[in-house]
């Protein structure tokens, strides 16, 4: 297996810039936020008094917030993401339990606001869920940034553990969204207090700069199996409750025999082998290419895993990765031996891999197509340090159209473009060589900025309709309108007055050049009196009108 190309934000989105723009397109708002990894921490964190080493990955989620005007809370149940094995971005169904959260806090974020509408929430993720990448907290953050009216780390932080804890069963420490939010990219030991929480970067406690280059190789090879973070939470808590169990049962039977219990005593010892990672991860920070310092840090993964083991939440693949590594990379080898084990929640998802720097890259690549081609799973390196990079920048705005936050992948020359196709509707960034398209399949198009009108992709001339501009404010006017009914009082010029010349110069013009550009019955009416009380009435259900809102 000769490798492959560089994976990280940067690389898709020079690949694949149609797919975000496509995206960025159709979201008045957008944010991002990296996906992570744990070195140490999976299911000491869902617990009081946890500790977890984590770190960012080169790779990101996105969510974005359509504007809509059905007072309706739109999230859509399918998400975009990246496919190794198709080299394309796909199409692959949600989490219905990150759905549900994500409803609760956006119906209470549009409650706050006075002129609240309606929404559709879209995601794009450079990673697929259920690989123990940390995106249910990436994703939860992504949305926090967008839906808090403050800014501040802390609140952020706060809002995107609450969602990501309801998405898991309240189990979670929160440090992938942590992570997602910290401006470093180096490992992190984070202790999780309940509500509280500390947090350290590995240079802060080895009271060094953050070094420059790592002196291991590491990565994240996926088993072939994904994962459902809400089964596999259950499970381990009903071997935690067995553990408990047990524990009872030995001081029945020996009464005379006093200890502590199982599952305080099981997480006391992955809390200290988190520990002595942190304390390993000092001594590569500060003593860089040392035989001794590698082994001591390599042996710390190796004993987490064995801890996980307890758990039963292996899978008989990510057994026989965790075999390989260290018929590839052991200490007869290579002097220092290599580390792994499970990253995430388990029962298949992603290995984590640490080995000497640059010893092992070919043997890593081999192993995995020897593995592939005897398991018949899909197993990949879906992060490799060497060629992928370290870390990436912290959750941000991609894009807020309100505020002048524009996306790279938009041009300068776009358009906001408010749809309203046979009573529905919906908003749109589009580019004017685009808008020219979408016009042709649209019944009536209007530029306010031109006060021009296009029935049936056709442009019409002053014979067609004397009154363009004016048909053109009052129709922009009259969708402005809750139930699409403008009262006379509210029409400028003549119109307004004159019932005559409303009918005679705009509805009966625009009825007859929709009916002959479209074969459509324009559903636009006066009702009321005759002079100054009269209304202009429209019904939707049976035409569609694009309205070019403003240029960005």
């Amino acid at each position: 297996m000769q490798g492959r190309n560089s994976y990280n934000t940067e690389n898709l989105q020079k690949k694949f810039p149609e797919v975000y723009r496509d995206f960025f397109s159709k979201c008045q708002r957008v944010s991002s936020a990296p996906n992570s990894f744990l070195w140490a921490g999976e299911f000491s964190g869902f617990y009081e008094d946890g500790l977890l080493i984590s770190q960012k990955l080169p790779f990101r989620v996105y969510v974005g917030i359509e504007e809509t005007s059905d007072n309706k809370i739109q999230i859509d149940d399918k998400y975009l993401t990246y496919d190794f094995e198709e080299d394309n971005f796909v199409s692959k169904v949600f989490d219905s339990q990150l759905i549900i959260q994500f409803k609760i806090y956006l119906e209470q974020y549009l409650a706050k606001k006075k002129f609240a509408a309606g929404i559709n929430v879209h995601f794009l993720t450079e990673a697929p869920l259920g690989h123990g990448l940390g995106s249910n907290g990436a994703l939860a953050t992504a949305l926090s940034i967008l839906i808090s009216s403050k800014t501040d780390f802390d609140s952020r932080f706060s809002l995107a553990r609450q969602i990501l804890s309801g998405s898991q069963n309240g189990y979670s420490s929160g440090i992938s969204a942590f992570i997602a939010l910290h401006k470093s990219s180096e490992p992190i030991l984070f202790h999780s207090q309940k509500e509280n929480y500390s947090a350290h970067t590995i240079s802060e406690i080895a009271a060094i700069k953050e070094p420059q280059s790592w002196p291991i190789d590491f990565g994240l090879i996926y088993s072939g199996i994904e994962t459902n973070s809400e089964n596999v939470i259950l499970a381990t808590e009903h071997t935690m409750k067995e553990l408990h169990n047990a524990s009872e049962n030995i001081n029945t039977l020996l009464k005379e025999y006093s200890h502590s219990p199982f599952k305080k005593t099981f997480l006391n010892m992955l809390n200290m082998t988190t520990a002595l990672m942190a304390n390993g991860f000092a001594k590569i920070y500060s003593q860089g290419v040392n035989d001794n310092a590698l082994n001591e840090f390599f042996i710390t993964l190796n004993q987490y895993q064995n801890l996980l083991h307890i758990l039963n939440i292996s899978a008989k693949t990510s057994d026989i990765i965790y075999r390989k590594i260290h018929e590839i990379a052991n200490k007869e080898i290579n002097g220092s031996g290599s580390g792994a084990k499970i990253s995430g929640i388990g029962k298949g998802g992603s290995m984590l891999f640490a080995i000497p720097y640059g010893a092992h890259r070919k043997d890593i690549f081999d192993m995995i197509e020897d593995l592939r081609a005897n398991t018949k799973k899909n197993i990949r390196l879906e992060y490799a340090s060497w060629l992928d990079g370290i870390g990436g920048k912290p959750a941000q705005i991609e894009q807020d159209i309100s505020i002048g936050i524009v996306s790279k992948f938009l041009s300068q020359d776009v358009v906001m473009i408010k749809f309203y196709n046979h009573g529905q509707i919906s908003r749109q960034i589009v580019t004017n060589e685009h808008f020219n398209n979408l016009a042709k399949n649209i019944d009536i198009v209007i530029d306010t900025s031109k006060g021009k009108l296009l029935i049936g992709g056709s442009t019409l001339t002053s014979k067609d309709l004397p009154s363009q501009k004016a048909t053109a404010i009052i129709l922009t006017h009259l969708l402005s309108i809750k139930n699409y009914e403008l009262m006379n009082s509210d029409i400028a010029d003549s119109y307004g007055s004159s019932r005559y010349d409303l009918h005679s110069k705009i509805v009966l013009p625009l009825i007859k050049i929709v009916k002959r550009n479209t074969k459509r019955d324009l559903q636009l009416k006066i009702t009321g009196g005759t002079c100054n009380d009269y209304q202009l009435n429209l019904n939707l259900d049976n035409i569609s009108i694009a309205l070019s809102e403003k240029k960005i």
